[in-house]
């Protein structure tokens, strides 16, 4: 991730990505506003994670396989 300044990425579960809600989910990721950083994943699944400012707009997951 390479964020600006008004932009962040907090992992949210399927339900609340779907509900449009920025709720974090426990020991999800979490990259702060203007932040640069990696996740690894180290399981096979679907990440969602949401911008918190500019839900609904700005939501997005990474399918790990």
């Amino acid at each position: 991730f390479n964020l600006g300044l008004t932009h962040n990425a907090v992992e949210v579960s399927e339900a609340n990505y779907n509900a449009n809600s920025s709720s974090p989910i426990a020991n999800g990721f979490s990259i702060g506003y203007g932040e640069s950083g990696y996740i690894v994943v180290n399981e096979a699944k679907t990440y969602y994670y949401v911008c918190t400012p500019h839900l609904p707009e700005m939501k997005a997951k990474i399918i790990a396989e």
